[in-house]
């Protein structure tokens, strides 16, 4: 019989923030090739959640969302909205069906598509990740 582990691991790819600091594009990946994206689209942010499964990764970044496209999937506009929230995050989370026994998120901060698919890559294949149960909205001082 095989263990069902209590929790989930959440991939989270930062790829730009603002110039006020703010996060204004996120890929997110759970462990299950689950997939799901925000970007800012001209005064407010777009989620665009997969309802295909990432099996392995592709040669490039672009072509792991290429392939997903190739599936259905759900658009969400967040209107006059300037950066991405932690409940727009948990609210895709939650779409992607993320069991309720909890989750530990992997922070990525991106700035080469290669290195990221990598990391995708060591994800999906359950291996050890560096920066587990990060905060992802820490506290303002």
């Amino acid at each position: 019989m095989k263990e069902t582990p209590s929790e989930v691991r959440v991939l989270v790819v930062i790829n730009d923030v603002s110039a006020e600091g703010s996060v204004i594009d996120v890929d997110l990946f759970l462990e299950d090739g689950s997939a799901a994206y925000f970007y800012e689209n001209g005064g407010s942010i777009r989620l665009v959640l997969h309802q295909s499964r990432l099996r392995e990764v592709p040669g490039d970044y672009p072509s792991i969302w290429s392939e997903l496209a190739k599936g259905k999937m759900y658009i969400k506009e967040f209107e006059g909205v300037d950066c991405i929230s932690e409940g727009m995050i948990r609210e895709a989370l939650n779409w992607l069906k993320l069991p309720n026994d909890g989750f530990s998120l992997i922070q990525v901060l991106s700035s080469e598509y290669e290195p990221i698919c990598e990391i995708v890559r060591r994800f999906l294949n359950k291996e050890s990740m560096p920066k587990e149960n990060v905060d992802l909205f820490p506290p303002k001082i």
